[in-house]
């Protein structure tokens, strides 16, 4: 049954990748609660789209235009509210920005050997909390 319906919508619609698009756009409103323009007849989805398209009671035209809205992240103004300035954009690095290339000493490795926590970790008895040890203080000497 389908096949006569595609070959109906061909004629309307020469280019069958539009066909597809426009069809399976619709068969996605008529799953989603969409009313459909003809009688059901116990067909599925796809086929009353399809139907539609030979019937021409939706324009596949319309469905395609939907598709691509729908798709769309930027949405573009209208050619008339366009300017002919081009904003430019400065050719140096600003002074917040700094050079491209980075200048920053690499990083120390991570150590790949466990951790003992002996000395940091102490556990007080009356509360059963956790509690950290203070670190020793660091001297600020430079080493001889």
């Amino acid at each position: 049954m389908a096949r006569v319906t595609v070959e109906d919508c061909t004629k309307l619609v020469p280019n069958r990748f539009n066909l597809v698009l426009a069809a399976s756009a619709r068969a996605r409103q008529l799953f989603s609660g969409a009313e459909p323009t003809l009688e059901r007849d116990r067909d599925k989805n796809s086929v009353i789209a399809l139907r539609e398209i030979a019937a021409e009671t939706i324009d596949p035209d319309q469905m395609l235009e939907t598709i691509i809205q729908n798709m769309q992240k930027v949405i573009l103004p209208e050619e008339e509210e366009l300017s002919d300035e081009i904003p430019v954009i400065a050719a140096t690095p600003s002074a917040n920005t700094g050079d491209a290339i980075n200048t920053e000493a690499p990083a120390e490795p991570i150590s790949t050997e466990p951790v003992s926590n002996e000395n940091t970790v102490n556990e007080d008895s009356a509360d059963g909390v956790m509690m950290a040890d203070p670190q020793p203080p660091v001297s600020e000497e430079a080493p001889e």
